[in-house]
């Protein structure tokens, strides 16, 4: 129990740790008067526009500066992500199904934010901007210099019981290609058939803009990792209850294990979360003894030697709390599905002056079980991984009137095949 709340702390202390993490990569600044500062911006997973950004010329720098949509112009992440500063009308209306209003939600809000470019030409620039509310889409006509927003609305009628959509972008997005002479008749059928979504918006600006149209997106930030490798492992098992079992000295070995899996990560230029999937195979052994004093048999002995073979499954979140190019730190836990088979173990009873009782398979195990393990670790040069790993107490038997529970601890080694 000790060294769970040991782990509990750490796992308390990770946020304070992680506050102080950056990830710079090369990028630049234009600032309100024109200029363009290069260096290095600190990327991080923005699923939200983003209000600020950190910036240094140089790698190491002691401390960076701050750029809001109060200061900058524009900013950019070389081959990533590329940001204009505006001002804009701001929809309020929420679209997601639980936040619904039960009617149009007119409501707007002026501010100066950064909008994400995702396409420029030479008559239309299409931007994107989300904040708690809702993702929005943007367009900037070049004759007029004026952003507006691509409106969207959608409400609750309880009357009808149904959800009510206003697709008022379809008409904006026609009436900018009419006043650009865009005579398309494809054209205007994909637009009365368009979705609020960024693939079809974008394929349509792109249409309208011809072959003057420049597409800013995000390269493939998904990625998929195996792995491969091992280490070893040490249980201890303990018995409570109505059991000749119980409270029984224990001891184990160091048993060998072998771990392969994937990984699946959600952005790759910052692999701050990974989601994991792992399959373990271990062994453990196990040498339980009790002795007593009998009233009338005098010395008593209890003993059982048994030998769990496992296969562990095991999904988890990975977060890495600390993240440079040659050394990730990082916490993880999820929920292990494992399936053990058993030696031919049995219980030997052994009283003075009398003959040894013997018990095959007692006790009983579960052939499946689950477990919550919890694991720290770093990853050193991109493809050493070091990890330790701690299942706390686990039931493993079931019985009315006792239970024999598993802790355990892992040292591990992992090989990552690839960069990423």
């Amino acid at each position: 129990m000790k060294n769970l709340y040991i782990i509990l702390v750490i796992l308390f202390l990770f946020p304070v740790c992680s506050s102080a993490q950056a990830n710079y990569k090369a990028g630049y600044i234009v600032t309100l008067k024109g200029d363009t500062l290069q260096g290095f911006i600190d990327y991080k997973e923005w699923d939200r526009s983003p209000n600020q950004i950190d910036f240094v010329k140089q790698i190491g720098q002691a401390t960076s500066d701050v750029y809001t949509p109060k200061n900058t112009k524009a900013f950019a992440i070389n081959g990533l992500e590329y940001f204009e500063q505006h001002e804009v009308a701001i929809s309020q209306g929420a679209v997601d199904l639980a936040h619904l209003s039960t009617r149009i939600d007119t409501n707007t809000k002026t501010n100066t934010v950064f909008l994400k470019i995702l396409n420029k030409g030479q008559y239309v620039n299409l931007y994107r901007h989300t904040d708690d509310i809702k993702t929005r889409f943007y367009i900037l006509d070049i004759v007029t210099n004026r952003v507006e927003e691509l409106i969207y609305h959608a409400y609750y009628t309880p009357n009808e019981d149904k959800i009510q959509y206003v697709k008022r972008f379809q008409f904006q997005l026609q009436y900018i290609s009419q006043i650009h002479h865009i005579d398309n008749k494809q054209l205007g059928r994909r637009i009365l058939n368009a979705n609020y979504s960024e693939d079809e918006i974008k394929k349509i600006i792109s249409i309208i803009n011809g072959g003057d149209s420049k597409q800013y997106s995000t390269p493939k930030l998904f990625a998929t990792r195996w792995f491969a490798g091992g280490g070893f492992g040490i249980s201890s098992v303990n018995f409570r209850g109505h059991t000749p079992l119980a409270n029984a000295l224990t001891s184990s070995t160091i048993t060998p294990k072998i771990d392969f899996g994937i990984d699946l990560i959600s952005n790759k230029e910052i692999q701050k979360i990974v989601f994991r999937g792992d399959l373990v195979l271990s062994v453990n052994s196990h040498d339980l003894l009790t002795t007593s004093m009998g009233t009338q048999t005098g010395l008593v002995t209890n003993e059982v030697n048994f030998t769990q073979y496992n296969i562990t499954l095991t999904p988890q979140v990975i977060y890495k709390f600390y993240n440079t190019a040659n050394f990730r730190a990082f916490v993880g836990g999820g929920i292990s599905v494992n399936f053990s088979t058993y030696n031919r173990y049995q219980l030997v009873s052994k009283y003075s002056g009398f003959p040894d009782r013997v018990t095959n398979n007692y006790p009983e195990f579960e052939k499946t079980w689950i477990s919550f393990p919890i694991k720290i670790g770093v990853v050193m040069k991109s493809n050493f991984e070091f990890s330790f790993c701690y299942v706390p107490y686990t039931v493993i038997t079931n019985d009315v009137d006792f239970s024999g529970a598993i802790t355990s601890y892992q040292l591990g080694v992992n090989y990552f095949f690839g960069k990423k």
